[in-house]
């Protein structure tokens, strides 16, 4: 269930996917915020957001253009730095991460 305790990351490059579109408009019923990743700014989804992160790519690295790499890649990165922006913003560490996952995986002790 999500809550206006939540927020909602979306990520669409075209940011008309009829999946997001469904269920973003219930959430956004609900008090819940969004922040939409995509690569047009004009998109129903970025247009529906609270907070949008642009993340177009002027060519992807296949090279038919078609295959979603560069883009992806990008989303990735955003995603990551959002994460730790979060992170710190809570003044939080590792040690408040479920199941210590960054420990256990690095094998490092926190």
């Amino acid at each position: 269930m999500i809550t206006r305790e939540d927020v909602l990351l979306a990520l669409s490059y075209s940011g008309e996917g009829d999946e997001l579109l469904t269920i973003v408009p219930v959430a956004k019923r609900e008090g819940t915020p969004l922040i939409a990743m995509t690569g047009h700014p004009e998109s129903s989804l970025a247009q529906l957001a609270d907070v949008h992160l642009d993340v177009h790519v002027d060519k992807e690295a296949c090279p038919l253009n078609l295959a979603p790499t560069s883009s992806t890649t990008v989303m990735l990165a955003l995603g990551d730095a959002l994460a730790i922006a979060c992170l710190d913003a809570r003044a939080s560490d590792a040690r408040t991460l479920p199941g210590r996952i960054l420990r256990v995986r690095s094998g490092a002790s926190c």
